[in-house]
């Protein structure tokens, strides 16, 4: 008890109070091994001890503790006091400006094109109701409820103005509110001083178009120099030139053709100009569907010859009026809305049918308004306003009701004339165009050149170019099969779309398929594979931009269609990949082959 009571009077504070089990323990040893007289022997020695090394092991403790602070700073620090916390690993605006002349940006956050408070709000109207029963109890999740939760997600992402409001009682109601377009035909640009100084204020941003404006492609050739690609692209902020010929599928459904240009009078046609197989490859892969049953909008530069006929006639002079191309085309897409200009005059023809009386099943009737030009003297109309709703969106009743103004079908009997012409008038030895599958798609950029046998003798032999391949059953890859799933895809060009992987093995994982149906990359033809190689360099890009690289590998195993897939790879594996790739094939005795960079899969 002396001893104890003389340990408590030196140790005062809480470590020399912890070290108390370890003096006892001490002392008892002593008594065992020195007998009861070794204890007074011993005085205040212990205590003394215990209490200086307990002393400078504490001031050891916070040298360490100093220096590594010093060592981490408050980086460390915060890691270490707050787990949760995310260390902000950016590098300092000193460090940027001494590696990288570039600066930190600022930007917000977007997702799918919204700030993080709009991708919120249409995740708490979309989703969350629908993780819901009736009785708002939380639903058991299930592989259908998480496609059906991805494709209203996607829906409301990619169609903002498709509304949705789901009742207590599980009834979904559903409206759309179509967002206002401007669709310009004839001649966009002018050629004086002024219109060009204008135009010059919406490239730089000075001006802005109020609402998303399509227009067509040259009429003549001053104006080509305006267009940078045949292929269509955007010129300025809410202004888009469509390209020279193709669909154009809106968010909601609307399908609207176009055809820029006038119609060539001789080969080559210039480019301003079509021919009759440009209108032939924007007809064929439309109207080979069987569920084709029309188009909503069509856009063309000239008007169709022989559209009064049967109708109202026109305030122009008929004889030299109008294309036959263009009459062609209006007759195989059947639009229920045909706009035209360049006649410097507006005409709105009755409409007509697009079907046989008592011959063939009722059709939707077709309009045909051509627009005068903007700021006539003659004070003609040059702006038709209107709305639509979407064909594939219509009952099929309300859809072909007939009006009482209807006429027959003005290209009846001069379209199967214009066709006997044409046939007389080309040559034996021209190649038809292989006719594309039927998607969504712009077909503007589809290749001209084909693969031709034409020296010796006078006499030529052609082959019929390959056609895909059908699929012998259904095809989840194939883009107009209903086993598709459409909310992956992120883009769909002339012959390919990319889409995320369903089962992917990186967040990254993505797919670079062929619309039609290709098993491996050995069958594909020379355009399929000129615009994958488009893609996998977009790729690249893209994971390049991010710091990263991608791995490209085609799957070919009892698979119908061709898959190549990019899956993304650290920068630092790169180095290292070649030589895991040569330790691989030795490990399983393979044989690899390594292409050029000029090389495609």
């Amino acid at each position: 008890m002396e001893t104890k009571e003389r340990f408590w009077q030196h140790g005062e504070e809480g470590d020399r109070a912890r070290a108390a089990p370890q003096i006892c323990s001490q002392l008892s040893v002593s008594r065992d091994s020195r007998g009861e007289g070794a204890l007074e022997e011993a005085g205040d020695s212990p205590s003394v001890l215990v209490s200086v090394e307990v002393e400078e092991r504490r001031r050891k403790k916070v040298e360490q503790r100093r220096e590594l602070e010093r060592e981490t700073g408050d980086l460390e620090e915060r890691c270490i006091r707050n787990a949760a916390v995310i260390p902000d690993l950016r590098p300092t605006e000193e460090a940027l400006s001494s590696a990288n002349p570039r600066r930190l940006e600022t930007k917000p956050l977007w997702i799918h094109g919204r700030s993080v408070v709009e991708y919120r709000r249409v995740y708490s109207a979309v989703v969350e109701p629908m993780l819901k029963n009736s009785l708002g109890n939380p639903r058991g999740y299930s592989l259908e409820l998480g496609r059906q939760i991805k494709q209203r997600l996607w829906e409301a992402l990619s169609c903002p103005t498709l509304q949705e409001v789901f009742h207590p009682d599980g009834r979904v109601e559903v409206w759309e509110s179509f967002a206002p377009l401007l669709l310009c035909v004839g001649d966009f640009f002018g050629m004086t001083s002024e219109a060009e100084a204008e135009w010059e204020e919406y490239k730089t941003g000075t001006k802005k178009a109020p609402i998303q404006t399509y227009i067509l492609g040259a009429a003549d050739q001053d104006t080509v120099k305006c267009f940078p690609s045949a292929d269509g692209c955007e010129l300025t902020e809410n202004i888009t030139y469509l390209g020279r010929k193709g669909v154009f599928t809106g968010a909601s459904g609307l399908q609207i053709a176009y055809l820029s240009g006038r119609e060539a009078q001789r080969e080559p046609a210039p480019a301003y100009c079509f021919s009759p197989k440009d209108v032939d490859s924007l007809t064929a892969p439309l109207v080979s569907s069987s569920k084709f049953r029309g188009v909503d909008i069509l856009l063309t530069s000239q008007w169709p010859r022989g559209v009064w006929q049967y109708g109202n006639n026109p305030d122009v002079d008929t004889r030299s009026c109008g294309a036959s191309s263009v009459a062609h085309l209006a007759e195989q897409l059947k639009p229920r809305y045909h706009f035209a200009a360049l006649e410097g005059t507006y005409y709105e023809r009755l409409p007509y049918r697009n079907h046989m009386v008592l011959q063939e099943s009722a059709q939707h009737v077709s309009r045909f308004i051509a627009l005068a030009n903007i700021n006539n003297t003659s004070k003609k109309k040059y702006l038709y306003a209107f709305s639509i709703v979407p064909m594939k969106s219509m009952d099929a009743a309300e859809l072909v009701k007939q009006p009482q103004d209807v006429t027959e079908n003005p290209y009846r009997a001069p379209v199967k004339e214009m066709q006997k012409e044409r046939e007389r008038a080309k040559p034996s030895t021209m190649l038809e165009d292989e006719a594309a599958p039927q998607f969504f798609f712009d077909m503007s950029s589809k290749q001209q050149g084909r693969k031709r046998h034409s020296e010796g003798g006078g006499h030529s032999q052609h082959k019929q170019p390959r056609k895909p391949p059908q699929p012998t059953g259904p095809c989840w890859f194939c883009l107009a099969s209903p086993e598709v799933e459409k909310h992956l895809v992120v883009s769909i060009g002339t012959h390919c779309y990319l889409a995320l992987a369903k089962g992917s093995l990186t967040p990254d994982h993505v797919l670079i398929l062929p619309i039609g149906h290709y098993q491996s990359v050995v069958e594909l033809s020379s355009e399929v594979v000129e615009e994958v190689e488009k893609y996998k360099a977009a790729v690249k890009k893209f994971f390049k931009s991010q710091g990263s690289r991608c791995v490209i590998f085609e799957r070919n195993y009892r698979s119908q269609h061709l898959q190549l897939q990019p899956v993304r790879t650290d920068l630092l594996l790169v180095t290292v990949s070649r030589r895991r790739f040569h330790i691989f094939k030795e490990r399983h005795k393979f044989a690899f082959e390594g292409l050029g960079t000029c090389d495609h899969m």
